[in-house]
């Protein structure tokens, strides 16, 4: 949970049946495989993630391009806040916490062969239920490895929120003040996502158990809707920037990072991912912002990871995120406007995005 602020997450889908239909397909033609008859190895595990962001003033004296520094100084419009207007930044920064609870089974599947290619092939289906103070979701994913190299991923999420005092949950934005109307149990979050996962293992190629220097690029498609929002109405969800349209977005993630054969630390790397509206959800995003408003602008974050497994077996897990971003950055005439849409884009700015938390423990 965290206060209202330009602080980009989630956006864009439309609905997650067709999504839902593709995993079904998926699902069954990896259990008929001759292989997919064993049973399923099962996994429990609960877990909290933990995110804390620094206060900025959203780029306002920065340069297309340039640096903002962490700040806890707000600054006002000069003249004073009016209707429709905000103050940049906050005297503490903001927090966000969710809690989780997630069930995994994993069956052989497409074992073709004995090599390494195929010895681990596998079709892992997880459920998990998060719950933060403003919301609730359900998610349901299917992970699909037919060789070592490529993994094919669907996911199906349901949630809703509410509103807590200066936190939304859930609502909608209003284009002519910038403002989030709050929608507290009013709708159903739908989001259906489907992607691919290309990695490698120096290892595997030149053994050795101090050669895991390890590459990972993650393509994704979502499909995001809001019951009872227009597909013109941009909407909030778990005190986000409200910038979420119903419709498609893209995001890509990849690492490079090393694994150590031994210590607590499980991986260490480099970890970036960027995302943007892709499709009509851009179009009708453009035409109903009151202003020159960017909606296909791509964010961007990169950060150093750390994820150590400590305890019986390796039961406790600690990952560590500290975070660059690369946001829109808006006119020193707009920047103070409510509401990203009512903000001129003019290029974009970096900033200390946060540093995220995220601990599981493993029930069995």
């Amino acid at each position: 949970m965290r206060t209202p602020s330009p602080r980009h997450r989630d956006a864009r889908r439309r609905t997650s049946f067709p999504v839902a239909a593709a995993l079904l397909t998926v699902l069954s033609i990896a259990l008929c495989s001759p292989s997919g008859t064993a049973a399923a190895e099962t996994t429990r595990s609960v877990g909290f993630d933990f995110a804390y962001y620094p206060g900025d003033r959203q780029g306002y004296g920065v340069s297309p391009g340039g640096f903002a520094p962490v700040t806890y100084t707000p600054r006002e419009p000069d003249g004073g806040t009016a209707d429709g207007q905000r103050v940049l930044g906050t005297t503490w920064g903001n927090v966000e916490a969710k809690g989780y609870f997630a069930q995994s089974w994993r069956w052989p599947a497409l074992r073709w062969s004995e090599g390494a290619l195929a010895k681990d092939n596998s079709i892992l289906l997880r459920a998990t239920t998060g719950v933060s103070p403003i919301s609730a979701t359900q998610e349901l994913r299917v992970t699909l490895t037919p060789v070592a190299v490529l993994q094919f991923t669907g996911a199906v999420l349901v949630g809703t929120g509410w509103n807590v005092r200066l936190f939304d949950g859930l609502g909608t934005v209003d284009l002519n003040s910038g403002e989030v109307d709050p929608a507290s149990f009013e709708g159903l979050v739908l989001r259906g996502v489907a992607g691919a996962t290309v990695q490698f293992d120096l290892a595997a190629v030149v053994p050795g158990e101090w050669n895991h220097i390890v590459a990972v690029v993650s393509p994704q498609w979502t499909l995001q809707h809001l019951t009872g929002a227009s597909n013109r109405t941009p909407w909030a969800f778990e005190a986000d920037d409200g910038t979420n349209y119903n419709g498609w977005e893209y995001r890509t993630t990849a690492f490079l990072g090393y694994q150590p054969p031994r210590g607590p630390v499980a991986t260490v790397g480099i970890l970036y991912e960027g995302e943007r509206l892709v499709g009509a959800a851009v179009d009708r995003a453009r035409d109903s912002a009151p202003a020159d408003f960017d909606p296909a602008f791509r964010t961007d974050r990169i950060g150093l990871v750390a994820n150590l497994a400590f305890g019986p077996a390796g039961r406790h897990s600690l990952t560590i995120l500290p975070q660059l971003r690369r946001d829109r950055l808006a006119t020193d005439t707009t920047i103070f406007n409510a509401g990203v849409q009512r903000r001129e884009t003019v290029g974009g700015y970096w900033d200390v995005y946060r540093v995220a938390l995220q601990y599981r423990y493993a029930l069995e």
